[in-house]
């Protein structure tokens, strides 16, 4: 076909106009009045006058004509006069009113010797092809217009032989190609150029030659443009399917200089050039292949402007044929080897490559529409109206086009073949989700054609890929293609296909209202689709055979409410446990009929959970009222955490803990009828025993028949096998390692349990009940987590000292930091050896000291017992008392000032706290810097002391705490006298004095004892017999020079008695210290009898400490060898 008529505008004319800028719509044509006198000026679309290029075509021509002569300026004005008159025939927007008449390609004569012509035209292989005779008529085109340049040119400057050889090589040219009025016309001027006449043989003028040759060339041009329409009429030249960057493809050149180009062919022509010159010169092929890609685009909206004027589905055409032609060209000029060496290039290459093989594809998939191939559904189209098949011959010529449109199956071929090369090069450089696009396209048309393994596999691939993207429809799609191919198998169900089904669910969960319609519409045109009816019960006859739960999420499917954010429960006369009514809300496009429907709900106190449930309950599309039961005897605050709807597959929704308090807020109170069970500690404790809990239990509605319990907590190991029943009666017990049974427990009376545990030292650890249990013929279950207290409120530390005759024993009773202890008796057993004293109170965390005597001869052990009784913790009042007044961050240290600060009191058979004013007034202002908020805080602390108050003291229930106690026993006791000689009463740093040591022993033992003084090095300076035997039985009496070298309280000496290496108890009688003061006398020198080796590592020591003498206030000599 010729080409479409787009005319050259004022931009278009600008040759630094982007090559892909369409022209605008108001813009009108001009016509070149430069070139006025070249050949067949018949086209009005030539460029514009201020281009240069053109203007140089313009000078040449005139000279050409000989612009110096008043002959030429004649012909110029005529030949512009004509041009005028051709104007005004002409329309507004520069169309001919009439196009010339077409040359008719079954009609060559008098134009081409079509025996000539023919032998060239056997030469091509194939004659719907030609490629071989039309590359040598486009090379022909572009020899005759660079022959004719040359031929002005030598006419211009009157070179008659460049004319002369210039004439012989066209006519040869056009000789081959049989054109015969051409090649008549160059033998004129070849022969002209010799200076000879054509028919005489005989010699002429230069100057009449020249006029001859001036005739004869304009005649030659105007036969070549008769040949040249022939032979384009012959060939049919297509714009539909042309090489988007070839050059050569239309003779341009002459078509610009005849001014008979449009603007369809001149852009092309242009951005050719540009391409040729990126790609073939530069080797920038990427840039050619990005600028081309946009060039189709932004050209394809001038051609959609003007598709009126345009044969059916040309655009399709054109875009098809040119991402074609650019992808083969660039292959052509970016060689494997440039591919190698510049990484980079080469994937942006890939990139836009597989951007063009998606620009084809979808024009592919037009033309398949339009002709009636492919469905005008999802996934080939979207936008397009539905039509009938086209039956008529495609009116292109791109023949692979051509053939694919006319044979279905050529068409599949060439739509695969082109999506699997353009998904290649997406996954090339990462484009993950686009190439997963093209394979949608490859698995829906294998569907379309019923090749369901194909598709199968195909859409397995899809939905199992991490690319696949985000788009619902297109998400239900994929899904429902792998479904849909599964069941035309006829195969058995395996996991990918219930992962299908299930991501299908997922997904139509998430469909928003134009989604949702979309997709609805989807379903309907989507062929052998049962319905979701039929996929939950292929569902669930998955999962009953596989015996494998699926779970999906509720949300969107199903939607649960409550009679309000804070519903209440309901009680039963007759069995344990409560009642919640329940919206429940269906969206699925059919109803389900649950195994059950279950919602869990969360203590806020502690990990416990308990389960509101529904059995067999039809959930109808739409609004549903359920009653759900719990058969816990559960009681406290409550937050729901999970919903489960389950028939098979399951539906469920965790909720977040930051939503739970606004989804439902259950406050169920205590059901005195229900089972309860209770952990407490003994009043009795022996503390070096294993623990022992009491659990009691008790029902008052009904009897139970059987209760096992079990106990589980990280901190307690429980040793069932030793548990017992206290008050037994008719009830009787069975137990093991992990659990008692408890049979025949009458209703309205509890029952006690003692189970022995073990411990890790902490103080309280999570204990969580778990009773399941029988009454009224229904299993039930209990449930309850509570805190108990291992640590006891107070401990009790023994320490012994061994006297002469007797042992000291001291006591230290500590109440814990969390508890409050008031003391009631603290005594010896078996006999009483505490002195009287009243009751009295220890705080948190404060200490009492006792001491008893004990007489060596006492061989019993004893045991100390202390009587005591919890009074309320500070802490705990503390933060009740605080927290209403957002001052919570304040309670550690009121607490430990309360504690720390006052004493406790006894009046009137109550306990309180005594305020000192001036301590608290310091500590308030110390930890508060406004004084609205010391006002608070001081408030707050004195109502929290007032509050402190216990019960009346003679209502408390005492408990008692025993401490087994193994006295120490001695069969050698030293008694040990050291004292200052002259009994001074302070000393003097660096002034020697004497002690005088004297040993006793009693007990039988044989042979000499060894003693020994021991001192600190960095106290005291020794000299004497500080080490040595004596005989026990006459003692030892002997005195020792001391020298103080440190001031402040020193302890004398200490002396240790050892017999065979076997330390001696010994006792110190008037152990005491002495105070050393600094020296203000002369310097004195003293002589200490020590060993050079000792004095060696008292230096030593001394040194490190950073204490050895820098002074001479003492000079310390040793007479050591």
């Amino acid at each position: 076909m010729s080409s479409p008529s787009l005319k050259l505008d004022d931009k278009s004319k600008n040759p630094n106009e982007r090559l892909d800028s369409p022209p605008s719509k108001k813009e009108k044509t001009e016509v070149n009045s430069s070139n006025k006198d070249a050949p067949n000026t018949t086209k009005e679309d030539s460029p514009k006058k201020s281009d240069p290029s053109h203007d140089d075509k313009k000078s040449e021509h005139n000279q050409d004509k000989g612009e110096d002569t008043k002959e030429n300026v004649e012909e110029e004005k005529k030949e512009e006069t004509k041009q005028d008159d051709k104007d005004e025939k002409q329309d507004d927007k520069g169309i001919p009113a009439k196009e010339a008449k077409k040359p008719d390609p079954s009609n060559p004569q008098g134009i081409v010797d079509m025996e000539t012509f023919g032998q060239i035209l056997e030469m091509d292989e194939d004659e719907n092809d030609r490629d071989f005779s039309s590359g040598i008529v486009y090379n022909f085109y572009e020899q005759a217009f660079e022959t004719f340049k040359e031929l002005d040119t030598a006419l211009k400057e009157e070179d008659m032989h460049t004319l002369h050889t210039k004439g012989h090589f066209l006519k040869g040219s056009s000789a081959a190609l049989g054109l015969i009025k051409l090649k008549q016309s160059c033998e004129k001027i070849q022969v002209f150029g010799k200076l000879q006449d054509p028919k005489t043989q005989k010699e002429i003028s230069k100057d009449e030659a020249l006029k001859q040759v001036n005739e004869a060339l304009t005649s030659a041009k105007d036969e070549y443009s008769e040949a040249e329409g022939w032979l384009k009429a012959f060939y049919g030249d297509s714009d539909d399917s042309g090489d988007l960057l070839s050059t050569t493809k239309k003779p341009y050149r002459q078509m610009m200089l005849s001014n008979s180009i449009s603007i369809f062919d001149f852009r092309l022509y242009l951005f050719a050039c540009q391409a040729k010159i990126l790609g073939d010169l530069l080797g920038n092929i990427e840039q050619v292949a990005t600028q081309s890609l946009e060039f189709i685009n932004s050209f394809g909206q001038t051609i959609v402007s003007h598709s009126k004027d345009l044969k059916m589905n040309f655009l399709q055409y054109w875009k098809f044929t040119s991402s074609m032609s650019v992808i083969q060209q660039c292959d052509k000029w970016f060689t494997e080897e440039q591919k190698v060496n510049d990484i980079a290039r080469a994937r942006v290459f890939s990139q836009v490559k597989a951007q063009l093989y998606e620009l084809a594809i979808s024009q592919l998939k037009e033309l398949g529409v339009a002709f009636g191939i492919i469905p005008n559904k999802y996934p080939f189209i979207r936008h397009l109206p539905n039509t009938k098949r086209d039956k008529r011959i495609p009116q292109t010529s791109n023949d692979q086009l051509k053939w694919a449109l006319e044979q279905p199956k050529e068409f599949d071929k060439l739509f695969v073949q082109l999506c699997s090369s353009g998904a290649r090069y997406y996954r090339e450089v990462g484009k993950y989700k686009e190439a997963w696009s093209l394979d949608l396209f490859v698995a829906g048309l294998n569907m379309e054609r019923k090749n369901f393994e194909s598709s199968l596999r195909f859409f397995q691939l899809l939905n199992e890929s991490e690319a696949r993207p985000s788009g619902s429809s297109t998400k239900v799609y994929a899904l429902l293609g792998q479904v849909i191919s599964h069941s035309n198998m006829n195969v058995e169900k395996d996991v990918k296909w219930a992962t299908a089904a299930v991501d299908l669910l997922k997904t139509w969960s998430k469909l928003d209202e134009n989604d949702s319609e979309y997709t609805k519409d989807l379903l309907d045109q989507t062929g052998n689709w049962k319905g979701f009816e039929w996929l939950l019960h292929e569902l669930k006859s998955y999962t009953d055979t596989k015996g494998e739960p699926l779970s999906i999420p509720l949300e969107h499917i199903f939607k649960v409410s409550f009679m309000s954010a804070r519903p209440k429960v309901h009680f039963k006369d007759d069995e344990d446990g409560s009642a919640l009514d329940v919206s429940v809300d269906n969206f699925l496009p059919c109803g389900i009929t649950a195994n059950h429907v279950k919602f869990t709900f969360q203590s806020l106190k502690d990990e416990r959970v308990i389960d509101y449930s529904s059995d067999n309950v039809v959930l109808n599309k739409g609004n549903n009222l359920l009653n759900t039961f719990c058969l816990s005897p559960a009681n406290g605050t409550f937050v729901l955490a999970k919903v489960v709807v389950a028939f098979g597959i399951v539906f469920e929704e965790i909720i977040p803990e930051s939503m739970r308090r606004q989804r439902c807020f259950l406050n169920i109170p205590f059901d005195v009828r229900a089972l309860d069970v209770q952990l407490q500690r003994p009043n009795d404790v022996n503390i070096d025993t294993s623990g022992q809990v009491k659990l009691k239990i008790k029902s008052e509605r009904a009897s139970i028949d059987h209760a096992k319990i079990r106990l589980t907590s990280p901190d307690i190991s429980f040793k069932f096998d030793n548990s017992k029943l206290v008050d037994n009666g008719s009830s009787n017990i069975d137990h093991d390692d992990k659990s008692i049974t408890v049979h025949n427990l009458h209703s309205c009376e509890w029952h006690t349990i003692d189970i022995p545990y073990e411990s890790s030292d902490i103080y309280s650890s999570l204990v969580h009940i778990h009773v399941d249990y029988s009454t009224l013929g229904k299993a039930r279950q209990f449930e309850k987590i509570v805190e108990y207290t291992i640590e006891l409120p107070l401990s009790l530390e023994v320490k012994h000292t061994q006297m002469s005759d007797m042992i000291i024993t001291s006591a230290d009773i500590q109440a814990n930091s969390r508890s409050n202890v008031r003391i009631n008796d603290i005594k010896l057993q078996p006999d009483n050896r505490a002195e009287e004293f009243d009751e009295f109170v220890l705080a948190a965390s404060e200490k009492s000291s006792f001491g008893f005597a004990i007489s060596n001869e006492n061989e019993n052990d004893l045991s100390l017992m202390v009587k005591y009784s919890t009074i309320e913790n500070v802490h705990e009042m503390v933060h009740s008392a605080i927290s209403s007044q957002n001052l919570s961050q304040h309670v550690e240290w009121i607490t430990e000032y309360i504690v720390g600060h006052h004493s406790w009191d006894h009046c009137s058979g109550h306990e309180y706290r005594m305020v000192d004013d001036k301590v608290l007034e310091k500590k308030v202002n110390g930890l508060a810097f406004m004084d609205e908020e010391r006002c608070t805080l001081k408030d707050a602390i004195i109502t929290t002391i007032e509050k402190l108050p216990s019960q009346e003291v003679v209502t408390q229930r005492w408990s008692t705490c025993t401490l087994p106690i193994k006295l120490p026993r001695a069969d050698v006791i030293t008694t040990a006298c050291i004292s200052l000689t002259n009994n001074e009463k302070m000393l003097r740093i660096g002034e020697a004095t004497s002690i005088t040591m004297k040993l006793s022993t009693k007990g039988e033992i044989e042979g000499p004892l060894r003693y020994e003084l021991e001192t600190p090095l960095d106290e005291w300076l020794v000299s004497g017999k500080v080490r040595g035997e004596y005989n026990h039985i006459e003692g030892l009496e002997i005195k020792v020079s001391l020298l103080p070298i440190k001031m402040g309280l020193l302890n004398l000496p200490e002396v240790i008695i050892y017999k065979d290496d076997r330390r001696i108890c010994t006792f110190i009688e008037n152990k005491r210290k002495v105070e050393v003061i600094p020296k203000i006398s002369p310097e004195q020198t003293f002589t200490v009898d020590l060993p050079r080796r000792e004095l060696i590592d008292w230096a030593r020591e001394r040194e490190r400490s950073g204490k050895l003498l820098q002074s001479s206030h003492v000079r310390v000599e040793s007479t050591a060898p």
